[in-house]
């Protein structure tokens, strides 16, 4: 059943996003952003001594409807941590944990009128997210997990600031806007609960934001 769930909302993404190539050319959207991630897996506090490790992310969508888009995203991060035993003791092994996350979204921008100076935005949708865990002693956990995924954010029109250099950049880079955003974003990728690693958790980032 959860496989045909799948199924059926790639495929509703995969026709929206087709059909928006068939009517007029909409403006797509560019994102470079860095944040704060932790997992929720139980035993991560013990490992990983509860950092909040920078996250850095790529994002791009399309907008196929009035302020609706369809996009993707990627976000990385790398931790080091001090391995545990059974009891949870501290070992004298070092482990070294990566995290790829990849996002299919659908998201609405509430722009209203041109040169808007704060945008509310929605997202959500699929998420895969891959893990690699390494033990100085030679051993390696490695797996990806499905799961969904949702988030807000508040973006700022840059071209308020300086109309004059954003008509440079719309001119020369054909960028319609340049925003600067901040969000809050909470993946579950713990597949529908089935008893695996969780690394569900929550991302606070900050980051910018081309319209073109």
């Amino acid at each position: 059943m959860k496989r045909i769930l799948l199924l059926i909302i790639l495929l509703i993404f995969s026709s929206a996003y087709a059909y928006s190539f068939e009517g007029e050319t909409n403006l797509t959207s560019f994102g470079i952003s860095a944040g704060s991630f932790m997992p929720q897996e139980i035993n991560y506090g013990d490992i990983y001594e509860d950092k909040r490790d920078t996250t850095f992310a790529l994002s791009y969508d399309k907008e196929i409807a009035g302020n609706l888009a369809l996009g993707g995203s990627l976000m990385y991060f790398g931790v080091n941590g001090t391995g545990v035993n059974s009891a949870l003791d501290e070992s004298a092994a070092d482990t070294k944990l990566i995290i790829a996350k990849g996002e299919l979204s659908a998201i609405y921008r509430f722009i209203q009128y041109d040169e808007q100076l704060f945008v509310p935005q929605f997202k959500a949708g699929l998420s895969c997210t891959y893990f690699n865990e390494k033990i100085t002693d030679g051993g390696r956990t490695e797996n990806a997990y499905l799961g969904y995924h949702g988030g807000f954010a508040l973006l700022m029109l840059l071209d308020r600031l300086d109309p004059e250099n954003a008509k440079d950049l719309e001119m020369d880079f054909g960028v319609k806007d340049t925003y600067l955003f901040v969000g809050v974003d909470y993946s579950n990728t713990d597949d529908f609960k089935e008893n695996k690693l969780n690394l569900s958790g929550v991302e606070y980032n900050a980051g910018l934001m081309f319209r073109y």
